[in-house]
């Protein structure tokens, strides 16, 4: 199995930029998309600063290409799996306020810079990576990276990445697919519980008919989204509350990605979910997977 090495572009520069989406025609590029074609005079009008404060991309930099030292060679059925190592060390090496991971320029810029892991992560067929892996605008589920870092953000209970390695391990791709994307799964205490299920549930009948467990996952995707738009969640469980000075801390902390690499990173020392309410909505959740039939094994 050989490695391959991530050639950065951009490499020079360390700050954080934007990429306009005007950049669109040239991302289109199938010979940027299928083999690397060099963009950067291209695109260079459209990209900019990141001046709101300064952000270094280096520790990002750092695990990428330790990421893809150790994993370039696997085969195609094999990547997938591989979100559930990077999407904690991309969130705990790439410190922002939900705000800030809500620029879509900001995740173009990177989905550029690291244009070789979006080619690796998504080969595609005819057509190579698609493009909205590089300008996809739903941040939660299109973008190479920012479908990594939100899985990590809205997942993570406090300081603790479990779940959300859970969630995007071997055979349950279609939570950061469909789940993440719903709107209530900006909820934390809703995220984990509905990952919890989501998680648990296995392949079997599904009236009748014989589904994998991704195919259940959608259609408890499906089914959480309808009951949700009509039973309040705060009917269910108080809402979470976040301890922000412990956020402000954390990113202003400078991360150390070496530590990264043998061991599991530790996010900020956010408040841990309440466990009442985790106990309401863990019953909430299974109930919805329950009438929809989506518990069944044989």
């Amino acid at each position: 199995m050989t490695s391959l090495a991530l050639r950065i572009n951009d490499s020079e520069n360390t700050h954080l930029q934007e990429l306009s989406y005007d950049s669109k025609e040239y991302f289109n590029d199938i010979e940027f998309r299928k083999n690397g074609k060099d963009i950067r005079s291209d695109i260079s009008p459209f990209l900019h600063d990141y001046v709101k404060r300064n952000i270094n991309v280096g520790p990002l930099d750092h695990i990428m290409v330790y990421f893809m030292s150790k994993n370039g060679g696997l085969s195609k059925s094999q990547i997938p799996q591989t979100d559930a190592w990077l999407a904690p060390r991309v969130h705990a090496c790439f410190r922002l306020t939900r705000r800030e991971a809500s620029i879509k320029e900001i995740w173009a810029y990177l989905a550029y810079r690291y244009a070789d892991y979006v080619r690796w992560r998504w080969p595609g067929g005819k057509d190579s990576s698609n493009l909205a892996r590089f300008l996809g605008k739903q941040l939660r589920k299109d973008n190479a990276l920012s479908r990594l870092w939100w899985s990590a953000e809205l997942i993570r209970n406090g300081n603790d990445y479990s779940m959300v390695k859970k969630a995007l391990s071997e055979g349950y791709q279609d939570i950061p697919n469909t789940l993440t994307g719903i709107s209530i799964f900006h909820d934390k205490n809703v995220a984990f519980s509905a990952t919890r299920i989501a998680t648990s549930l296995k392949g079997g009948p599904v009236r009748g008919v014989q589904l994998a467990a991704g195919k259940k996952v959608n259609l408890f995707s499906r089914a959480l989204r309808g009951t949700t738009a009509t039973v309040p969640i705060e009917s269910i469980a108080e809402p979470y509350e976040f301890k922000y000075d412990a956020i402000k801390d954390w990113i202003g902390e400078t991360p150390n990605p070496q530590e990264y690499e043998d061991n599991d990173p530790i996010g900020p020392e956010d408040r841990k979910l309440d466990k009442k309410n985790v106990k309401s909505l863990d019953g909430f959740c299974n109930n919805v997977a329950k009438y929809a039939d989506l518990l069944n094994t044989k």
